[in-house]
């Protein structure tokens, strides 16, 4: 994601923040890029449910992470995110929605598979995820529609 973004805005400082190991192979994946597009992706090992996010971003995105996770981890990541941000800044979550498939069956499926491969994770709908998102504070949470199971919140901390 940070190579894409990178791709396609020059302007771009991008961070990535996971667990170290994956920092590491980051690192030797990204050697093999140009360093015009590397020189703006700084990454920063930690652990999410540990550590602190990294400050200084005015937009934090999380792809595909709150599904694997129940209730109570998904609101401590949601709030850690909103004291990493400044006033203004968004937290954008690309975000399997039970609610998003394209059919009921759909939705069974993804909700079954989590539970195979996810135990304690859960495939919210986009209002479960919005509430919860307005509880640790972001004062606005608009839904951008995608494609298959997929939706884009964009939360705002005033």
């Amino acid at each position: 994601l940070c190579l894409t973004l990178a791709s396609q805005f020059p302007d771009l400082e991008l961070t990535l923040f996971d667990l170290p190991e994956v920092c590491e192979k980051a690192t030797n994946f990204l050697r093999t890029y140009p360093s015009y597009l590397t020189s703006r992706i700084s990454l920063h090992p930690g652990n999410f449910f540990q550590d602190q996010l990294p400050s200084g971003a005015d937009t934090i995105v999380m792809m595909r992470i709150l599904h694997d996770w129940p209730r109570e981890r998904v609101k401590m990541l949601a709030a850690k995110a909103f004291a990493a941000l400044p006033s203004g800044g968004h937290l954008l979550i690309y975000e399997t929605f039970k609610d998003q498939g394209p059919s009921p069956g759909d939705a069974a499926f993804i909700s079954l598979l989590l539970l195979l491969i996810s135990p304690g994770g859960e495939c919210r709908t986009v209002d479960d995820t919005r509430a919860l998102l307005r509880e640790v504070g972001f004062s606005s949470v608009e839904l951008i529609p995608t494609v298959y199971f997929y939706g884009l919140l964009v939360a705002k901390k005033a």
